[in-house]
C-alpha cells in the first residue's frame, strides 16, 4: 500500500478557452510482477512457452560480467515461478488522468443562433504516466495485494465534444 497518494486538479480560462488538468500519485510502495516470473526467468519455459523478453539479452554469460539477470540455461527445475525479489519493483509514479482543451462560444455568437451556448472540447483520458522505476513493464496501480497479474492497465482516449445548449 502506497504510504503517500493524492492529486492536483487545476483549470484555467482565457477569452473563452479552457484547460482543465488532473494528476494523481502514489510514493512510497512496492509492487510485485508475478508474470514477470514466467516471462523473464532464466530457462527454457521462459523461451520457449512465452517468448522471453528482452531483458534476458542482459544476462549473466562471461567471468566478469555485471548484471542483475542470472545465467540463461534451457534446463532446470519448475522453480521459475518461485518469488524472487528481482520482480519486485518500486511503485512510485505520477499519472496525468484526465487532461481537457475545450472553447465556449461567445453568448452573442451562440444567441445569433438561437442557442443558449456551444462548447466544444477534446479530452485525452490517461494519456500519460511516470513510473520511477523503469524496470517495471505494467501498470504501476495495483490492487490490494500489491501483485501485477496481467490487469489491464486504465484505458486510454481521446474524446471530441460537441456540447449545444437550446
Amino acid at each position: 500500500m502506497p504510504k503517500v497518494t493524492g492529486g492536483i486538479n487545476t483549470h484555467l480560462d482565457y477569452k473563452g478557452f479552457y484547460l482543465d488538468a488532473l494528476f494523481t500519485f502514489a510514493t512510497g510502495y512496492k509492487v510485485y510482477d508475478s508474470w514477470a516470473g514466467y516471462t523473464n526467468t532464466v530457462n527454457g519455459t521462459s523461451l520457449n512457452t512465452y517468448n522471453g523478453t528482452t531483458e534476458l539479452l542482459e544476462r549473466w554469460q562471461n567471468p566478469g560480467d555485471i548484471t542483475d539477470v542470472p545465467k540463461l540455461t534451457t534446463s532446470g527445475g519448475d522453480t521459475y515461478t518461485s518469488p524472487s525479489t528481482r520482480f519486485l519493483y518500486d511503485g512510485d509514479h505520477i499519472r496525468l488522468r484526465q487532461i481537457t482543451l475545450g472553447y465556449n462560444l461567445d453568448k452573442r455568437f451562440a444567441q445569433a443562433m438561437k442557442l443558449d451556448g456551444v462548447n466544444l472540447s477534446v479530452s485525452a483520458i490517461n494519456p500519460f504516466t511516470w513510473v520511477k522505476d523503469s524496470r517495471l513493464k505494467g501498470d504501476p496501480e495495483v490492487d490490494a495485494t500489491g501483485y501485477i497479474e496481467m490487469a489491464s492497465p486504465p484505458i486510454k482516449s481521446v474524446v471530441f465534444s460537441l456540447n449545444v445548449k437550446f
